[in-house]
């Protein structure tokens, strides 16, 4: 008779069908809904990780609910930077969830062990969570309990890798940019303000505890303590992020974690921007092309829908004809048919994205109202000029205009000039390399590119298309706060004199206009050239592109 492999079951020895583990010795560790032990697949010797899940343990029917829930998204996940589940077993007693191994712990265990884990660890850490969420965005996965303790590490090859685990508390949803969530669910330490303060939050809570995390892997502390909830929120809101002094950790990665942190939502990276900062954009361009894509698909059905509907009555009828359900909203299924319709070529992955960014409130619909909004946006309100723009910010736009004006040039090449990543929008960082040219008083920081952000993006996605840049500009231009009248004649300041010459006729290069500072003489209404500054480069275009 053939011996079994692994000999006899020992006394501190379980097996459930193919998978033995020590019950006193190989205890991993513990959560909120079972206990987890290192296990081997008796046939392959592969070792494992098993959760055990007592039935007696959980309290009510949605205690079962959420394993199943976290069983059912891990099977559907499939990243090099997800932990892998491998089977699910059940008897009379328990659950027993079968996952993939991780040789090194948790990163919780390495921060608190002395020389474990390091700031230069820190940038691996933020590439494989970064690759571990490419996955979760696709599939509308918000994770909601982003903490070290769910951060495995496993060292192959003198290289650590971390893998995104425990997904008790994850909920899929309909849309990932916009859904509103409420449950408080998670750990105090690693919650985004909105959860800690029982405010609704969206998928930027997990971008929030990314942040966070990469900021104790370099700094080995949490940038905020509290002693309650409470007193952490308290100390969030009141107390200024701070980075204390560590060698080889450099000011982009400072301004990545800085807009990880910010307490407002609407201040808070959008997942696109995130993978397009130039911390780390360079490992993400296959994911960028994507969205990318995704992008310009959601351009062209825009542009098509408005050839083939001339007006509201005609929008209303067809919206009423897609609408099969009868409920005056259209679902993903809804939607998609309209869209494959269209277009048979777009895929599903298109369609959600499309859907998305027509879902504005995120509740998983897209009324008539969206309908009509996506396609026909109202402007952007002088109010709303008025009400968020401090002094330096109508100066830089107004300049912008008036140059724009002035110079006959094409507000879609400048555009294009600086949407590096050509994906037909600007984000903060692009739209701030734009404005820092004419900023020669060097009064624009990056918070102020959030507020003039909100002044151009109609659709509230956090970035500016053509058509909001373009809309924003000429209301600007025409505004009679923004206009700037200039006069037949410029006055241009040399060696403590001034002198008058006639206005320039011939085309003039960008570099040439902007290697001069201009401000407006409110007496006059003449434009003053203060300096000339040689050093300033502003190799663009021509004017007259």
């Amino acid at each position: 008779m053939n011996q079994h492999p692994l000999g006899k079951l020992k006394t501190d020895e379980k097996q459930i069908e193919s998978y033995r583990y020590n019950f006193k010795k190989g205890k991993l560790g513990k959560g909120a809904y079972g206990t987890v032990y290192k296990g081997i697949n008796i046939h392959t010797k592969q070792n494992v990780a098993i959760k055990l899940v007592r039935k007696s343990d959980m309290k009510d029917v949605d205690d079962e609910k959420q394993l199943l829930n976290e069983i059912q998204i891990l099977k559907s996940l499939k990243n090099p930077n997800i932990i892998e589940i491998i089977d699910v077993l059940q008897t009379e007693n328990n659950y027993y969830i079968i996952l993939e191994y991780c040789n090194h712990g948790d990163l919780e265990s390495l921060i608190y062990k002395t020389h474990q884990i390091t700031h230069e660890d820190h940038f691996q850490f933020l590439i494989d969570i970064l690759t571990a969420f490419t996955t979760l965005i696709k599939q509308g996965i918000m994770h909601r309990d982003l903490k070290p303790a769910n951060i495995l590490v496993h060292i192959e090859n003198n290289r650590k890798i971390f893998k995104l685990g425990d997904f008790g508390f994850a909920r899929q949803i309909s849309n990932y940019k916009n859904q509103i969530m409420e449950s408080k669910v998670g750990t105090p330490y690693y919650m985004s303000p909105q959860i800690l303060n029982g405010q609704q939050y969206t998928s930027k809570s997990d971008i929030w505890s990314i942040g966070l995390m990469l900021y104790q892997i370099i700094y080995q502390k949490t940038p905020w303590l509290g002693r309650s909830e409470s007193e952490l929120l308290y100390n969030i809101v009141h107390q200024n992020l701070k980075f204390p002094e560590v060698p080889n950790v450099n000011e982009l990665c400072k301004d990545f974690i800085l807009n990880c942190l910010q307490i407002k939502e609407e201040n808070r990276f959008s997942w696109d921007t995130l993978y397009r900062h130039p911390y780390i954009s360079e490992y993400f361009i296959k994911f960028q092309m994507q969205r990318s894509s995704c992008q310009k698909k959601l351009f062209y059905i825009q542009n098509y829908l408005k050839q083939k509907i001339p007006n509201v009555d005609t929008l209303t009828q067809i919206f009423q004809k897609v609408d099969t359900s009868g409920d005056q909203q259209l679902n993903l299924e809804e939607f998609k048919c309209f869209i494959q319709y269209l277009d048979n070529s777009f895929n599903d992955d298109d369609v959600k994205y499309i859907f998305d960014e027509f879902d504005r409130d995120g509740n998983g619909y897209v009324d008539f109202e969206e309908f009509k909004q996506y396609l026909y946006p109202s402007p952007p309100k002088k109010a709303k000029l008025q009400r968020s723009l401090q002094k330096k910010h109508m100066i830089i736009l107004q300049e912008l205009s008036n140059l724009i004006q002035q110079y006959n040039m094409s507000p879609r090449q400048l555009f294009r000039k600086y949407d590096t990543s050509n994906n037909n929008s600007l984000d903060k960082q692009e739209l701030y390399a734009l404005l820092k040219k004419i900023d020669l008083n060097n009064q624009l920081q990056l918070e102020d590119i959030e507020t003039i952000i909100n002044v151009f993006d109609e659709n509230d996605d956090g970035e500016i298309q053509f058509e909001e840049f373009k809309k924003c500009l000429s209301l600007i231009h025409n505004d009679e706060l923004f206009t700037i009248n200039s006069s037949k004649k410029m006055i241009i300041e040399t060696d403590e004199k001034i002198q008058s010459v006639p206005q320039l006729n011939k085309k003039i290069s960008i570099e040439q206009l902007h290697n001069q500072k201009y401000i407006q003489n409110t007496q006059n209404q003449q434009m003053i050239v203060l300096q000339t500054n040689p050093q300033i480069s502003f190799n663009l275009c021509q004017c007259n592109i």
